[in-house]
Order: C-alpha cells, then structure tokens, then sequence
C-alpha cells in the first residue's frame, strides 16, 4: 500500500522496539474506523522529546500515513495531538524532519498547510521543518474523535 512518508523508508519492528523501550521518544499509533469500516492501523509518528523537560524542541522524525485515507483528516489530528502534548509540556517548537524526495511531496505539502515551515537544509537529501507551537493549529478535524489507548 502507498503511504505519505516524511523519511522515505520503511520502519523496522526493533526501531520500533528500541523508541517504544526509550523514555525520550513517543511512538503514535493511528487507527481508524468509520461507517466504512475498520482501516486499521494507518499511521505512525516518532516524536522525540528532549532531556530538558520538554522546554526546547520536540523532534518529528518519521511521520507515515496510508494514502487510503488521505483527505479524511487524520495527518492533521495525529500532529494535532502531537502538538498539544508538546505544548502542554511547555516545549516551544515542534521540528519534521523530511527527507527531499518527489514521494513525500503531499505529505511536505501537508505539513506547510499544517503552520509548518522550512528553515534548513542539514544535507541535500533532509529538510527540517519548524512550526512554533505559540501558533494555533493544526487542529483536529469536528468530524475525528481522538481516543488514545494504552
């Protein structure tokens, strides 16, 4: 299945594992069912926190949603969350890091509709993507009622 891919490549099960054990890192599941049916799991984010508390910086390294519910909204309640936990943790900005690649084009789209903009080229193939989180948005979609499990 296609998928919106801000790192260009697969996850492995032990990345997965390794982020899941650390204490710094939050791994987002997402799940959805609708009057369709049950898709799933559809999504998954990697969201790093950093040793100072959450004051700084949160990083947004892997971020992957299934192109089969692209235009339902849930990109942008997955970073929704993300960004409220983050905001509420008193960090200041919350940074993708997308690889350069026409693959990942919808989802660098996504994220700059989502307030996020770019600020720096670390090497030709990474853009990072900054959005502050004294900002509003994005927001979750009224029609997407978050539940968070576990």
């Amino acid at each position: 299945a296609r998928r919106l891919s801000s790192s260009g490549t697969r996850i492995t099960a032990g990345e997965i594992a390794r982020r899941v054990d650390d204490p710094r890192w939050s791994v987002v599941v997402a799940r959805l069912v609708d009057r369709f049916g049950d898709y799933g799991s559809i999504g998954a984010a990697f969201v790093e926190r950093p040793d100072d508390g959450g004051i700084a910086t949160w990083r947004l390294p892997f971020l992957a949603v299934s192109c089969r519910v692209a235009g339902k909204g849930v990109a942008e309640a997955v970073l929704a969350v993300i960004a409220e936990r983050a905001r509420a943790a008193g960090a200041r900005d919350l940074v993708a890091e997308v690889r350069d690649t026409r693959h990942n084009l919808e989802l660098r789209v996504l994220l700059k509709t989502c307030g996020f903009r770019a600020v720096e080229r670390p090497d030709d193939d990474t853009i990072l993507l900054t959005r502050s989180l004294a900002d509003p948005g994005p927001v979750v979609p009224e029609w997407i009622d978050v539940t968070e499990a576990g």
